[in-house]
């Protein structure tokens, strides 16, 4: 570790920061004040996200609305944002004199552990306590009263609820603050937006989201980052702001240029790093992590980098479009082909796929087979060289048919082996075929092939990218066709020697140089589909 990282900060300033356009002034000194009674010190970036989430703007009947109805913060966990909500649902409860703020998290634990904060935090002030009136503290209904004032029934009120689809129904609240947004769903936002709409005229209605770096299930924070990212680029360009009551902070990194490694890289996304977080303990996480052979995990942990939804069309690692643009029922292969096999991570499945050149230089691919098991491939893969003109079998070593090597070389079969740097070569050259104005790799459309491509999904590795294999649905199928097709480009033609003498022969259908090859004998079991494969 470099000599002094280990006095090194976080940054206080977001990689992504979006504020609104339309502030005349704040009621962040009330927050402080808060602060300051409950004995806590605000971070440089909580001081300003509170700033901008609170401020305000004048109304033309000389009174003011909030500036902002969705405040959004995405850091890494044990950075501090719970701060930030816990001290704005006692600001709303104390200053603000909401009636109701709901205070959601996806965890029960987490909902709890806010629950005892704030009642500690109020318990701790003598000015505060002076005003509560009970915090029934019962399972699932966890709640913070302010005694009623005159003329009330009823005073301020915080409820703490977990999320369900059903949890926020039938509350009318004036602050909602969704914890754990990471984890949020559009059915749980469905039933806690309309919470605040019987005060959206007569009120003024504020949202707070906050979670660590997302996931592709995490929609509501997607559509977050996505509306943020395009506002940037608007405004970046000179345009009209149309995203106006939005203020979205994230703490991300970039691993196309950052380090994961780098302790600079690591304290401009964490900003409590050296105050209530240790560097040395952060690289202990990567090490335990296993981030030098796969940073995803760390990178989503503690780095803020995400794995988002994606648009409509664009849903599709390789976007459906681009894939659809690719299709060709009359697409056909001339001369030698590769193969490939891939092995699904838990090795209930394995997909042999070939590729080929077209006549018009273009690459062709094309799913063989893709059956339960792994065995059966070495038999499968002995056949397909035996009987057609080829270059080998290509496989990386590195991945799950790794285990296949051996056994494929005592049964004769020519192997092409992907060293570390065509993992990523063979995607990027693959995924730029395919985005191309006019796509330079074709399949027919084939049932295998198409329901892996909309199934698989893309890792970082080493600052580029390539399939990732634990996907729910098997992709195992693409990632075969993307290491088949840049078998073509890294095979020796000297390969085609380990074919057996049977598929080169002349009038038994074998392919000759220039000549389409005979059609593969299709497989009975198996889940390609024989009404659009040539095989």
């Amino acid at each position: 570790m470099p000599e002094g990282t280990l006095e090194l900060l976080g940054s206080q300033t977001p990689t992504h920061l979006l504020v609104p356009p339309d502030v005349d002034y704040s009621d962040v000194v009330a927050v402080r004040e808060i602060a300051d009674m409950v004995g806590v010190d605000l971070d440089p970036y909580q001081d300003e996200f509170l700033t901008h989430g609170l401020g305000r703007r004048r109304t033309p009947d000389g009174g003011s609305k909030w500036a902002t109805y969705e405040n959004a913060i995405e850091l890494s966990r044990q950075n501090g944002k719970s701060v930030i909500f816990e001290l704005r649902a006692l600001v709303g409860l104390y200053v603000f004199r909401e009636d109701l703020v709901v205070y959601s998290a996806h965890k029960g634990e987490t909902a709890m552990q806010a629950y005892t904060r704030m009642v500690e935090y109020i318990e701790s002030s003598p000015d505060l306590k002076r005003e509560l009136w009970k915090t029934p503290s019962a399972n699932g209904k966890e709640a913070i009263l302010l005694k009623p004032r005159p003329g009330r029934k009823t005073g301020q009120m915080i409820k703490f609820r977990t999320r369900t689809p059903g949890g926020g129904r039938g509350l009318t609240g004036d602050c909602v603050i969704i914890d754990e947004v990471q984890d949020a769903t559009d059915d749980h936002i469905a039933a806690l937006f309309p919470s605040l709409a019987a005060r959206s005229i007569t009120g003024d209605p504020q949202i707070w989201y906050g979670g660590s770096a997302g996931k592709r299930s995490s929609t509501v924070l997607g559509r977050l980052v996505k509306r943020t990212n395009a506002e940037l680029q608007r405004r970046e360009a000179g345009e009209e702001p149309r995203e106006r009551r939005l203020l979205m902070a994230r703490f991300a990194a970039d691993l196309d240029v950052d380090d994961p490694a780098d302790p600079q890289v690591i304290a401009r996304v964490n900003p409590a790093l050296g105050r209530r977080i240790s560097l040395d303990y952060v690289m202990q996480e990567y090490v335990a992590m296993g981030a030098a052979l796969d940073v995803t995990r760390f990178a989503a942990e503690r780095l803020g980098v995400g794995d988002y939804p994606r648009d409509e069309g664009e849903d599709w690692a390789i976007p459906r479009r681009r894939w659809e643009a690719g299709e060709d029922r009359q697409s056909k292969m001339v001369g030698p082909v590769t193969f490939s096999v891939e092995v699904r991570m838990d090795r209930s499945s394995t997909a042999i796929v070939a590729a080929g050149w077209r006549a018009d230089g273009h690459k062709h691919v094309e799913a063989i087979a893709e059956e339960v098991g792994v065995a059966w491939a070495v038999t499968e893969l002995k056949r397909l060289t035996q009987a057609h003109d080829n270059l080998g079998v290509v496989i990386d070593p590195g991945g799950p048919a790794g285990s296949l090597i051996g056994p494929l070389r005592d049964a004769g079969v020519p192997l092409v082996m992907l060293k570390v740097a065509d993992v990523t070569a063979a995607w990027g050259n693959f995924y730029d075929a395919f985005a191309a104005e006019d796509p330079t790799i074709h399949h027919t459309g084939g049932l295998v092939l198409t329901s892996a491509a909309a199934a698989a999904e893309t890792r970082p590795v080493q600052g580029s990218t390539t399939w990732k294999r634990t996907t729910t649905e098997s992709s195992s199928a693409i990632i075969a066709a993307t290491w088949a097709a840049h078998g073509l480009d890294i095979a020796k033609p000297t390969q085609a020697a380990g074919v057996s003498r049977r598929a080169n022969r002349t009038g038994d259908g074998a392919s000759g140089p220039g000549q389409q090859p005979r059609h593969f004998r299709t497989r009975k079991p198996g889940g390609f589909d024989p009404r659009t494969s040539s095989f």
